[in-house]
């Protein structure tokens, strides 16, 4: 009989593909709440905890709400290019050996950023 810890340890070492990875929805949870901390910005985030519960969506029109309410933490091509390192190194963690990834940089143009600075610095 194999275990659970054989089974997850299988998985986990299992070379993996993400097929559809929106890039700026792939932040890690502490990057977004470092980028809050240092922006300033919803006061009702005061911990890591609070934040993932921000992401605990209730339906899919506060998916689409949550989704907006981070871009206002991008605020430089540098934010892009940290964001996508973690990211990278996330998924390297998972042993995924195969992305495709999506960007939206048009979201971010009311911010003030240029699609091709958001471009270079994700591709930094």
């Amino acid at each position: 009989m194999i275990s659970y810890n054989q089974i997850k340890n299988k998985i986990e070492n299992m070379p993996k593909i993400e097929l559809h990875l929106h890039l700026e929805g792939a932040f890690t949870i502490e990057f977004l709440f470092d980028l809050i901390q240092k922006y300033g910005g919803d006061s009702s985030i005061k911990t890591i905890h609070d934040l993932e519960q921000k992401f605990v969506f209730r339906d899919f029109t506060h998916f689409i709400e949550s989704w907006f309410w981070k871009n206002q933490f991008f605020k430089s091509a540098d934010d892009f290019e940290q964001s996508t390192y973690f990211t990278l190194k996330n998924l390297h963690q998972q042993n995924v050996i195969y992305a495709e990834v999506f960007y939206s940089p048009w979201d971010f143009v009311q911010f003030g950023l240029r699609v091709e600075a958001i471009t270079e610095a994700i591709l930094t």
